[in-house]
């Protein structure tokens, strides 16, 4: 099986704050991540993102805004007290317009993660 995952730049998601459902990622793409987002949005039915909001806590007030579909892992109380730092489960689809800003500001930061 081919590695389509390309090489990470570095081993964390850019300093300065920036929206990755709106603005352009402040970093070059590593050379291998087109082949990645493309892979990425041709199984996008099938994948989602796992998305850990205690590495980065704008992650899911710009879910909200752009109306983004996404679930947090927790249920009940812990899902409302925790909601900042939840882990939250968001399907490919619904991230798939987002992909050539939000797979390069992630790459490297250890906050999400794709799942089958």
């Amino acid at each position: 099986m081919r590695n389509l995952l390309p090489q990470p730049t570095s081993g964390r998601a850019p300093a300065t704050p920036y929206c990755p459902l709106t603005e352009t990622p402040p970093t070059m793409a590593p050379p291998g991540l087109p082949r990645f987002i493309a892979h990425l949005r041709s199984d996008a039915a099938n994948l989602y993102a796992l998305i850990d909001s205690a590495r980065d806590h704008s992650l899911v007030p710009q879910m909200r805004q752009a109306n983004i579909e996404h679930h947090c892992l927790f249920s009940g109380v812990k899902a409302l007290t925790l909601a900042r730092v939840a882990p939250y489960l968001v399907p490919m689809a619904a991230l798939a317009p987002h992909l050539e800003r939000l797979v390069p500001y992630a790459w490297g930061g250890a906050w999400s993660m794709v799942v089958r």
